[in-house]
């Protein structure tokens, strides 16, 4: 289901709007962005997976790099974000398109409910806590990281990687699936 809206949301936050379309994000764009959704949206308590910046069509950039002043001129090119979130009550999860613009205006352009069952990737905060529980928690893991302790120091600067293992699983899950 997606419900495409057309909301102009007032902020009391500052907002640079001479930033170069391409610039990465700022915390006031981040927090912009997020006010603006919760407006929209007022009293639904969602958990932010993800607020990233939507890189415009590259029909609006190929003029620019085409030409021999490559220079964007700021603030032609509108600056967009795009927002992953989850409700904690319901599970369902939520795309968001947000347009900033000056006088500390947002558009929410776009809102979408993804299917149910929807598992969106691991939050910055759910990496974190996979590593401690992978690291410091388990007593066992504690005494095998110990024998590094002379080669390394502080142990505690020992991380997993937890892509190497999301791959490792997919490619583990596949070859069961396949050998089936």
């Amino acid at each position: 289901m997606i419900f495409v809206v057309n909301l102009f949301i007032k902020s009391a936050i500052t907002f640079e709007s001479s930033r170069h379309s391409l610039d990465p994000l700022t915390g006031v764009e981040i927090a912009l962005t997020s006010s603006t959704i919760k407006r929209a949206y007022p009293g639904l308590p969602f958990i932010y997976n993800s607020i990233s910046l939507k890189e415009p069509n590259k029909d609006l950039l190929l003029p620019f790099f085409l030409s021999n002043n490559s220079t964007i001129p700021r603030g032609l090119i509108p600056r967009e974000f795009f927002s992953i979130l989850i409700n904690p009550k319901t599970s369902l999860v939520f795309e968001a398109t947000v347009q900033l613009f000056e006088e500390q205006v947002g558009i929410l352009n776009s809102w979408k409910q993804l299917p149910q069952g929807t598992d969106p990737g691991f939050s910055p905060d759910e990496i974190a806590s996979i590593e401690v529980a992978t690291t410091t928690a388990d007593l066992s893991v504690r005494k095998r990281l110990s024998v590094y302790r002379s080669m390394f120091g502080n142990t505690s600067t020992i991380v997993p990687d937890l892509w190497c293992v999301i791959v490792l699983l997919s490619f583990l899950i596949s070859f069961l699936i396949l050998a089936h």
